[in-house]
């Protein structure tokens, strides 16, 4: 008679060998089309995602003191995004680092360590005078908005955990090129978030209320997710005798931490140097208006990286995906370039975020002058994604500081000569920014090509 322990071991066996036909499903070389049906549903995630944060922001919009709700919740979710980035960036990593199911639990443990390291910070600023001094001193928000805003962060400390365990399933989902389950999980999430925002306004008013409604739709999400997720994990082979030690995963991840949170500076860097502009209230605002509409249309650009992190195979796969991202890229720069068209310029800015006739000559060809934006944009995703695939993401951490390096210059120069026009400037300085991380990062691919070395790991 067969013991249990033995027929434990069978079933283990055989759901390796299910994992192992699953994997090999996958197409040995990848095609356009395979690159489109990972990124569309990514796209539709992508404009749903700020979708979400609009809703949030027109809840606000609605409280009986609405410029302070949004200012508290503004300024606490800039915190929580930009010092948040090495645990967002724990997704980028799982995709790299999880093709067995003891790798997905040393990427969830790698991750927590993240999460404790990071977190601190929030609860600090929550309940400490810390707090008064960066949202008040730093922030410049008044002493009537601080409360709001130390509040507001301290609820999002119960965010962290949840997008861990999210970001990790997610990258599972990727892995398996189900992007699909993705967009339902973001689908799930808009719709979470409009009845969150109606029960948590029932019993609390101002900032906190985008902070609990945003917690309760991500929980909801990350539900789904794990729910979704977890038949995945468990085709995975256990262990495949390649688990990838700590120190090898933290000397990938921490160009990639670096990479996101430069990104989400690059916004508040430009923004003190258009407060030094003639009529900074003007610059700043018109700015801003601008660089939403730039972020709904954009945004989709972004996933280029992970489409070709998750794609890429086989180094035979690189003529494909570089055919793919011009492609797309392309798409998205004859989209920004109608907006030279004066008539749909106007109707954006005047009809759909309505600016005023006076901005909206202020912003003149500011939404135009995107296309470059776009290009750069994607530009600069691609190449980040094929080399992160391709384990060389060392030169992600120069290219970062490169990016930083062009906003200053920019900002300073139109500082000095005294250029009126701060949403041009804005633009300006983000297309300087990703045109020469582009320029960095495709100088390294030259180099790894030229050596034989640009070839994706797994």
């Amino acid at each position: 008679m067969r013991t249990t322990a033995a027929r434990y071991v069978d079933g283990d066996r055989g759901r390796d060998r299910e994992a192992l036909s699953a994997t090999d499903q996958i197409p040995e070389r990848v095609s356009l089309r395979d690159a489109y049906r990972f990124f569309g549903p990514l796209l539709l995630m992508a404009e749903l995602m700020m979708i979400s944060h609009a809703i949030i922001a027109g809840s606000l919009a609605r409280m009986p003191d609405p410029v302070s709700a949004i200012a508290a919740y503004s300024v606490a979710f800039f915190f929580h995004t930009t010092f948040g980035s090495p645990l967002w960036a724990c997704q980028m990593v799982s995709i790299s680092f999880i093709p067995t199911r003891a790798s997905v639990r040393r990427m969830l443990k790698f991750s927590f360590v993240i999460m404790c390291a990071i977190g601190w910070a929030w609860v600090a600023l929550g309940i400490t005078p810390l707090g008064d001094w960066l949202f008040g001193s730093v922030f410049g928000l008044g002493p009537e908005i601080v409360p709001a805003a130390k509040d507001s962060i301290l609820v999002m400390t119960l965010m962290l955990p949840t997008v861990l365990l999210r970001s990790v399933m997610y990258a599972l989902m990727m892995r398996a090129r189900k992007t699909l389950l993705i967009t339902y999980g973001t689908i799930l999430r808009l719709g979470s978030l409009v009845l969150a925002i109606w029960a948590v306004s029932q019993f609390i008013e101002g900032a906190v209320v985008g902070a609990w409604a945003l917690i309760l739709c991500i929980a909801c999400e990350t539900t789904y997710a794990v729910v979704a997720g977890w038949p995945l994990y468990r085709r995975l082979p256990e262990d495949d005798g390649k688990l990838a030690p700590y120190r090898e995963i933290w000397s990938f991840s921490w160009p990639i931490m670096l990479m996101h949170a430069t990104e989400h500076g690059v916004n508040f860097v430009m923004s003190l140097f258009l407060a030094r502009l003639p009529r900074p209230e003007v610059a700043v605002a018109v700015f801003s208006v601008i660089d939403s509409v730039a972020k709904v249309l954009l945004s989709p650009l972004r996933n280029l990286t992970v489409t070709v992190q998750s794609l890429l195979n086989h180094k035979r796969d690189i003529q494909v995906l570089t055919v793919f991202c011009v492609q797309v890229t392309a798409v998205f720069g004859v989209l920004m370039s109608l907006f030279f068209f004066p008539s749909l310029n106007d109707f954006t800015l005047v009809e759909v975020m309505g600016l005023s006739r006076e901005l909206t000559n202020y912003a003149g060809v500011a939404l135009g002058i995107c296309v470059g934006l776009a290009l750069s944009m994607g530009a600069a995703a691609s190449a980040r994604g094929l080399l992160i695939a391709c384990r060389a993401t060392k030169v992600l951490a120069i290219s970062s500081a490169a990016r930083l390096a062009a906003v200053v210059a920019v900002g300073a120069i139109a500082v000095q000569l005294g250029f009126n026009n701060g949403a041009v400037v804005g633009i300006t300085a983000l297309i300087a920014a990703f045109a020469t991380e582009s320029a960095v990062l495709i100088i390294r691919i030259g180099q790894l090509r030229t050596r034989g070395t640009l070839s994706p790991e797994r």
